[in-house]
């Protein structure tokens, strides 16, 4: 019972262990999905990193091609050629010096694994602890040679990070305000039009840094640090990765979260959903300042453009009234007229400026609302899964405890049985032993009467050896005789030919029955009263005839039912 018992829980436990590993093979599968999907954003990234700096190389050749025939700039371009022939000499040398010597050790070591492959449990194997202290002093070389090569990259990104600003223009858009200075030469001879005009430059300034400043002011969280509170290695980490994937990639944030997750190992999620909510309203910030910038650059050329229509048809009246007089009071009414389209202009481009700002407060509302939605969505469904998960705990936990009861159950009924069969045992030893005894007493008896036996047929054999001592004399004629026995065989084989039966019958006699251990086992079953039990069906089945029977004489009568 105790081996049954053992069983069981073994059994258990390789279960467990099956379902252990099939956790871990479907984990190990999800991940190497998931890295297949990196892989895959990474030469697209690459791809198109390749042919940008294929590109801007080409480009960059092509201009010091042209520049070098210029008498001007000649000179420069030669001394950057000169530079950058100097550069590939020193990458060709520093590649010899570093690169090559680790490929060659390299190319040693294999050849060295291959030769002593199938002798490196030999007596005389080779030492591999000298090879592995060549090994450790050159990756310690190499890590030297990488730290120096990475202080010397961030000396030059700081350098170029301070120098580069003045030669390279922002690519922000700037709006000067102010009255340009276009507007002040063009010519009006209505004082007061023109005032009216250049007036309204300074009242679209002022309408759109109004609107900037209320932009800012929304988006203050966004602005207080150029990185949200990040350090600037780990937001441009942060960037790159997330650029990496298009809004066309299916299960885009879930992969760069994940991507994120493997870069910026001392991040955590939170960390991360918090800087990518920072991120979404800096770039929404950035660009309605941007679209802001253009409306009002726009707006500014079209004033422009409006005021130099406005001023020479204005200058065309002025001409006509100075040859007519008469129509004076004309050119006044068609100025009013003409100050009263720009006005009107005015509240329409006004007007438009409100609709569009109350528009994009709509849209800003509806994407707050889609994303907290979302975020909604995305809390039901994390906690539906806790108590999907809690659920199927209490289930493991409701059927652990029947498993535990019937166990106990079992156990007492398998106690019960096992004390019931130690009574019955004792009862049967005691039975045996006496049996014993008797066997013995019996088989005592047997020696002796077969002692007793043994010395009657010893005197009959002697009576019988009397009986057959030649008593007779010689006679020479009996050689050609029939002797007694012959004559008593020829008579037995008489009767026998008359009494054997007509067929031969091929069987098992008595003896080789009996002498199967399997008929033995058997019968001590029967004899203990155990021959319906699962003990004895399991031991007959595990009982071997004394030969096994050849594979000829095998039935396959049953095999195919």
């Amino acid at each position: 019972m105790k081996s049954m018992l053992a069983h069981k829980r073994f059994q258990g436990h390789e279960n467990l262990i099956k379902v252990k590993k099939l956790q871990n093979v479907s984990k190990l599968g999800r991940e190497q999905n998931l890295l297949k999907q990196h892989k895959k954003a990474w030469q697209r990234e690459w791809l198109r990193l390749n042919a940008l700096r294929k590109k801007l190389q080409a480009d960059l050749d092509l201009h010091m091609r042209h520049s070098l025939n210029v008498d001007d700039t000649s000179e420069n371009f030669e001394e950057l050629e000169s530079a950058a022939a100097q550069l590939d000499n020193d990458f060709i040398n520093f590649k010899k010096d570093t690169v090559d010597p680790v490929w060659s050790l390299r190319e040693d070591l294999q050849y060295w694994v291959l030769q002593h492959e199938k002798a490196r449990h030999a007596a005389g194997a080779e030492d591999p602890e000298a090879i592995l202290k060549v090994i450790d002093s050159v990756k310690d070389q190499q890590e030297r040679i990488l730290g120096s090569l990475r202080e010397q990259q961030q000396i030059l990104e700081s350098e170029l990070t301070d120098t580069l600003p003045e030669f390279v223009p922002s690519s922000e858009h700037k709006v000067e305000m102010g009255i340009p200075p276009e507007a002040y030469d063009l010519d009006c001879d209505d004082d007061t039009l023109r005032a009216a005009v250049l007036q309204e430059f300074i009242i679209i300034d002022c309408k759109y840094d109004e609107r900037l400043n209320d932009l800012e002011d929304e988006h203050e969280p966004a602005l207080r640090s150029a990185t949200g509170g990040w350090s600037a290695d780990d937001d441009f980490v942060y960037q790159t990765v997330v650029d990496q994937y298009g809004y066309d990639v299916p299960h885009r944030r879930t992969l760069y979260l994940d991507r994120l997750r493997r870069h910026l190992p001392h991040k955590t999620r939170a960390q991360l959903v918090a800087h990518e909510d920072w991120t979404l309203m800096h770039q929404h910030y950035h660009k309605r300042r941007k679209a802001l910038l253009n409306d009002w650059s726009r707006h500014r050329l079209e004033l422009l453009n409006r005021a130099k229509v406005v001023f020479a048809e204005s200058k065309v009246n002025q001409e006509l009234a100075t040859t007519k007089a008469e129509y004076l009071k004309t050119q006044k009414e068609l100025c009013d007229i003409l100050y009263a389209k720009v006005r009107a202009w005015q509240e329409q481009k006004m007007e438009a400026m409100t609709l569009e700002h109350r528009l994009a407060e709509q849209q800003n509302a509806v994407k707050r609302e889609q994303m907290k939605l979302e975020e909604e969505k995305e809390r039901e469904k994390r906690n539906q899964q806790k108590e999907k998960i809690k659920q199927y705990h209490n289930v493991l936990e409701k059927k652990r405890e029947e498993a535990e009861e019937e166990d106990k159950r079992r156990l007492l009924q398998l106690q019960e049985q096992l004390a019931e069969q130690a009574t019955y045992d004792r009862e049967r030893v005691k039975y045996r032993e006496q049996e014993l005894q008797l066997k013995e007493d019996e088989h005592r008896k047997k020696e002796k009467e077969k002692e007793e036996w043994e010395r009657q047929k010893e005197r009959r054999l002697e009576a019988l050896r009397e009986q057959v001592r030649p008593h007779v004399e010689g006679d020479l004629l009996r050689v050609w005789k029939d002797t007694e026995s012959w004559q008593a065989r020829l008579k037995a084989e008489d009767e026998g030919s008359i009494n054997r039966p007509l067929f031969d019958v091929n069987s098992f006699t008595s003896h080789q029955v009996t002498a199967d251990p399997r008929f033995r086992l058997e019968e001590r079953l029967r004899e203990a009263g155990l021959q319906d039990s699962r003990f004895a069906r399991e031991a007959m089945a595990k009982m071997k005839p004394l030969r096994t029977p050849r594979r000829d004489l095998e039935s396959t009568v049953f095999q195919w039912t």
